[in-house]
């Protein structure tokens, strides 16, 4: 179980830099409003970094590794996501506070969201390994950047984002299952051992899409009220911790 923080921390991390862009393109509100949606996905990137500290064992160690910032692609990711959270933080607090200016305060939100992008996208680099043939592949950045837009949208639209944001969710998702075959096999053709090992992961987190996608269309076409955005949330969320889990148990220690 030792990679698991590492599976909230891109998980959770990955759809709180989706959710917080989307809001601020999307959003219908404004002052305090919208700072309340954006610190509510600043505290999901938090639960999520926290998380994420225990695969250290020790804070030091996350400390130590800034020094590689540039070279690193680790340390990267690491001082990006410090600098998502803080200028998210100022961004999020200062608009609920409802002091000062606004406008000023989405600027840094936007600064913010520019160090989510490079956080997003320093994630997949960590695992460009030329020792773990189920990483190194292209499938690693398309899986881990659809993401952002899977659970970015879903928990946008359930902050207030609308019907843009889902949409951007639903077209993720839609991707995600298209790209489901040639991913697993190009999976198979690296380690078919341990990815028939994955089966009941990549199973259940096709199943929880499909009920995602399913739930969010019918929300789109007034089939199913609005409330139900919050089920297709939870649902994809877990879905892709599944999927996340799988893709880390194809290092040769199974989680």
């Amino acid at each position: 179980m030792h990679e698991l923080p590492l599976v909230f921390f891109t998980v959770l991390g990955q759809s709180a830099v989706g959710a917080f862009i989307l809001l601020l393109l999307f959003s219908p509100y404004n002052g305090k409003q919208l700072g309340g949606r954006l610190f509510t996905t600043l505290c999901l990137f938090g639960i999520g970094l926290i998380i994420g500290v225990f695969h250290m064992g020790q804070l030091l160690r996350a400390i130590n590794l800034l020094f590689g910032v540039g070279r690193s692609p680790m340390s990267n990711e690491i001082a990006l996501s410090a600098l998502f959270g803080a200028f998210g933080a100022i961004s999020a607090l200062g608009l609920l506070s409802g002091k000062g200016s606004a406008q000023l305060f989405k600027i840094f939100g936007w600064i913010a969201a520019l160090m989510g992008i490079g956080f997003v996208a320093a994630i997949p680099a960590v695992y460009q390994l030329d020792t773990v043939a189920g990483w190194k592949t292209e499938y690693t950045w398309v899986v881990m950047l659809l993401t952002v837009f899977t659970g970015g949208g879903l928990i946008a639209a359930a902050l207030g984002a609308g019907r843009k944001a889902l949409w951007i969710a639903v077209i993720g998702i839609v991707a995600s299952l298209l790209i489901r075959p040639s991913y697993l096999a190009v999976l198979w053709r690296a380690d078919n051992v341990l990815t028939s090992e994955q089966t009941l992961w990549f199973g259940f987190q096709l199943i929880l899409m499909l009920a995602a996608l399913l739930v969010a269309l019918f929300v789109l076409f007034k089939r199913l009220p609005r409330n139900w955005v919050y089920a297709s949330a939870a649902s994809i969320i877990v879905a892709e911790l599944l999927g996340r889990v799988a893709f880390y148990n194809m290092w040769a220690m199974t989680m």
